[in-house]
């Protein structure tokens, strides 16, 4: 949606990506749609006690939610739900899905969520203040760098821009701690 500037030099170069993106997109969409849909909606729909729950984020997610419920201002420390995912998924109710969770214990599957519970909100904030703090100062650069005439300095900034957009958007349902043991690529 940026203009072709940005990240390409023609428009027909853009264009061309897109369409590129949009059969690999078709391709993919086709050979595993219906696995992909399956999987998703466990996240969204619970199917039953002891069916498919999200692969077990949604009991995950309700024992940490109870876990920033009980410390909601400091939260319960960086790191700690990990380690007492089991006993926290025996606490809470409505959570029968315990199996795998004791030798190593789990994240919590949300960047989000997670540093609500292991920091509270204090952390919290400060964890929000810093990602928008980063996407306000890539903005401050790319502005600068097409005032000043550098567009690589501004393709840099868009595409770093785009990339912590999208690691936003990821940090729903993933952890901090697994999206950064995703890199180097």
């Amino acid at each position: 949606v940026l203009p072709s500037a940005y990240f390409f030099r023609r428009a027909s170069q853009k264009a061309s990506y897109g369409i590129a993106l949009l059969v690999a997109a078709l391709v993919v969409g086709l050979a595993g749609a219906a696995p992909f849909l399956e999987r998703a909606a466990t996240i969204f729909h619970e199917q039953g006690v002891s069916g498919r729950r999200g692969s077990g984020r949604i009991d995950v997610w309700r024992a940490a939610w109870r876990a920033f419920d009980e410390n909601p201002v400091l939260g319960i420390g960086a790191g700690n739900f990990r380690g007492q995912t089991f006993d926290r998924l025996l606490q809470t109710p409505g959570v029968t899905s315990t199996q795998g969770y004791r030798s190593k214990g789990k994240y919590v599957h949300s960047m989000y969520l997670g540093n609500l519970t292991e920091l509270g909100l204090v952390g919290f904030a400060l964890f929000m203040l810093m990602l928008g703090l980063t996407f306000t100062s890539l903005l401050g650069s790319l502005r600068r760098a097409r005032n000043r005439g550098d567009p690589e300095l501004a393709r840099f900034a868009a595409a770093v821009g785009v990339g912590l957009i999208g690691i936003a958007i990821s940090g729903f349902f993933l952890s901090g701690a697994m999206i950064a043991k995703l890199g180097p690529w």
